[in-house]
């Protein structure tokens, strides 16, 4: 999860599990989970994010994708690798 301070300024592109901004982003901004730009936010940029939550009196220009994406899917893998599945035997039904 990523916060960004609301006297913080960040310059993108970012790619993060989470997004909550109330501080000023220039760039493209991609989620895996959700981007939640509060009251003081300027988010100026695209987004990519499965959920978007955008307070009365934040200020967003950019064009917003909702849904996962290969990016988004790339990020989570590196940050939260799976282990591997363990072979087992299974029954033969024949």
């Amino acid at each position: 999860m990523l916060v960004v301070g609301e006297h913080a300024v960040t310059q993108g592109p970012l790619s993060v599990d989470t997004l909550i901004s109330s501080g000023k982003i220039h760039g493209t901004v991609t989620a895996v989970d959700k981007v939640q730009l509060l009251k003081t936010a300027i988010q100026i940029g695209d987004l990519q994010a499965p959920s978007l939550s955008i307070d009365e009196g934040a200020y967003y220009q950019g064009h917003t994708e909702m849904g996962p994406n290969q990016a988004a899917d790339d990020f989570l893998q590196r940050t939260h690798p799976r282990p591997p599945v363990a072979a087992r035997d299974e029954p033969d039904l024949t």
